[in-house]
């Protein structure tokens, strides 16, 4: 049985996406971009971009509470030819740990390569983040090289893996995966 859902944003959503946020400041604080925006400004921004062409972004909810954990994203969608996303991703500090993330980036492939029929799915995650590296590889991610200077993270330009999966491979991981649990 499923432990968590990815789902659309509402605006009954922002007092949780704020709490969460203050409270995983923290934990969050080497791994995000930083940006110029409140947390209320960038739930708004995020509820806003949510559903659109280039962007098909989810919460992460645990099923037993509605407990928001976190958020996972499919971003920058590139059609025609390439049909390609970039996944990312963030959990709140006291999530970290219990396999949700995994979870929810699961459902998160199933989305783009079934219901938004992308062919590959690329997540760039700094080096020393391992938390973020064990759950690419575990769902069938490899890693594609490394990019320096990539994305301005804590003020530091940081250098990050890059990592891909195209829907071949995930049908097989999926499979594998599968298989192992079952």
């Amino acid at each position: 049985m499923a432990r968590v859902v990815i789902r659309a944003a509402t605006s009954e959503d922002e007092a949780p996406f704020v709490r969460l946020l203050e409270a995983s400041a923290t934990h969050l604080g080497p791994w995000m971009p930083q940006t110029p925006w409140s947390n209320v400004e960038l739930f708004q921004r995020f509820l806003a971009t949510g559903r659109t062409d280039v962007h098909h972004k989810s919460l992460l909810v645990r099923v037993a509470d509605g407990e928001l954990l976190g958020t996972v994203n499919l971003n920058e969608i590139i059609r025609g030819a390439f049909q390609n996303a970039i996944l990312g991703y963030w959990l709140g500090a006291a999530y970290v740990g219990h396999g949700y993330m995994r979870e929810g980036v699961a459902l998160a492939l199933a989305q783009a390569f079934e219901g938004l029929a992308l062919h590959r799915v690329e997540a760039n995650v700094m080096p020393r983040n391992q938390h973020s590296r064990r759950v690419l590889l575990s769902l069938g991610f490899r890693l594609e090289g490394h990019s320096p200077e990539y994305l301005q993270i804590a003020g530091r330009w940081e250098g990050h893996d890059r990592f891909a999966l195209v829907d071949r491979e995930w049908r097989a991981a999926r499979t594998s995966i599968e298989r192992d649990e079952s």
